[in-house]
């Protein structure tokens, strides 16, 4: 049975002499097995290693010189601090890389995209407002329109009620028209 390790990214690219954005191109290559805990209520990413995951991974190694990785160890201290002004290289070949700039440039992008967002958001909730006004509207004529339909039969009904005591009372007028025309004429 082999026995198994459980490293943070930064420790690994310590053992390995080799930059965190190096490691994480051999964590993804390899396909291993990476683990979220919280350790002082923040979430840090571990790597399971077997041995034999452990000593292939040296042994492809060929440099095994510990590297500035902006110290970001395992006391997990604030950003800034940990990497204010660090620069890191993976090779003495490659360019130094400013990841304050790049990082800072990556907030920027961000807020730009919280601002996009946020608008997107208010717009969202403008049209939701014309469109609860408009569907306030449409029941307010609905509304009004079964009202006016209500009071129209209402209407027609006392028009008929009025039609028919009109009827009446013309029948009404003619009896006695009539009889008063009998007894004037007689």
């Amino acid at each position: 049975m082999s026995t198994s390790r459980k490293l943070t990214v930064s420790e690994l690219s310590q053992a390995l002499g080799v930059s965190v954005n190096t490691t994480w191109k051999k964590i993804k290559k390899k396909g291993l097995t990476t683990v979220k805990d919280t350790v002082n209520n923040r979430e840090i990413t571990f790597i399971e290693l077997t041995e034999h995951e452990y000593d292939d991974l040296m042994s492809e190694s060929s440099v095994n010189i510990p590297i500035n990785n902006g110290g970001y160890d395992s006391n997990y201290e604030d950003f800034e601090t940990i990497h204010e002004g660090v620069k890191v290289s993976s090779s003495p070949y490659e360019p130094q890389v400013d990841v304050i700039s790049i990082v800072e440039r990556v907030m920027d992008y961000s807020k730009e995209m919280n601002n996009q967002v946020k608008e997107y958001i208010n717009r969202v909730i403008d049209a939701e407002k014309q469109v609860k006004l408009l569907e306030d509207s449409e029941n307010r004529k609905n509304d009004e329109y079964h009202r006016l339909i209500a009071e129209n039969k209402e209407l027609i009904s006392k028009v008929a009620l009025l039609e028919k005591e009109n009827a009446e009372f013309k029948e009404k007028l003619e009896k006695y028209e009539a009889k008063w025309w009998n007894k004037v004429i007689k």
